[in-house]
């Protein structure tokens, strides 16, 4: 929050580093390289376990506002759910078999 003031309140440019090391992106692409490392991002997260990332996604958003015991409550039964899943067994099999998974969001 005090960052996010200063911006806000001081109209405040950041340096590239200063940026990152704020924590306000993961790191620097290269312009040329910027398209193919967009579209790898893009392509590995399409073909993950998309129900364990919406859970993920849940999760996290419910941490900013959850008491640490709540917030246990939830992973568990959100880790439980996503154990029953087809991608869970799929990724399972996959890492037996030292293979790619093929995850099919269900």
């Amino acid at each position: 929050m005090q960052r996010a003031f200063e911006l806000t309140y001081l109209n405040r440019m950041l340096t590239a580093k200063e940026a990152f090391a704020w924590g306000l992106f993961n790191g620097v692409i290269a312009a040329d390289k910027f398209a193919d490392e967009v579209f790898g991002v893009a392509r590995q997260i399409a073909d993950g376990p998309k129900l364990a990332y919406a859970r993920s996604k849940k999760l996290c958003n419910l941490s900013l506002s959850q008491t640490l015991e709540s917030q246990m409550e939830f992973e568990a039964r959100e880790i439980s759910d996503n154990g029953k899943t087809d991608d869970f067994r799929e990724g399972a099999l996959a890492f037996v078999k030292k293979r790619t998974p093929t995850f099919h969001g269900s």
